[in-house]
């Protein structure tokens, strides 16, 4: 007998973590066997574990501590539509040339 496979569910994304977030939150679908947690920047494979490989993920020490920084209320935003994405801030700094006086003989 083959072994069981399973695939990633939507409804699985409306669920809430331990701590009151959206799965939705921290990771997304990339295909019907893994998922990506935007958090760790890691894949997870469901096919042979189901909902089970993503609690067993939400529970490493690696996600929990990248989670206390990343989804904490301080951060600003982490969204999947952001994967790949760089934000930063800008400041344009202009150089100019000191002024000369002109001494006008009179």
């Amino acid at each position: 007998m083959p072994p069981k496979s399973y695939k990633v569910i939507d409804t699985w994304f409306k669920k809430k973590d331990k701590n009151g977030h959206p799965y939705s939150e921290w990771c997304k679908k990339l295909n019907d066997e893994e998922i990506q947690c935007i958090v760790c920047n890691k894949k997870i494979a469901c096919i042979s574990k189901g909902w089970q490989a993503v609690t067993q993920h939400e529970n490493s020490s690696v996600h929990k501590e990248e989670a206390a920084v990343k989804l904490s209320k301080t951060q600003l935003l982490v969204s999947p539509r952001n994967i790949g994405v760089s934000c930063g801030i800008q400041s344009a700094v202009s150089l100019q040339e000191p002024k000369k006086s002109t001494v006008l003989d009179a």
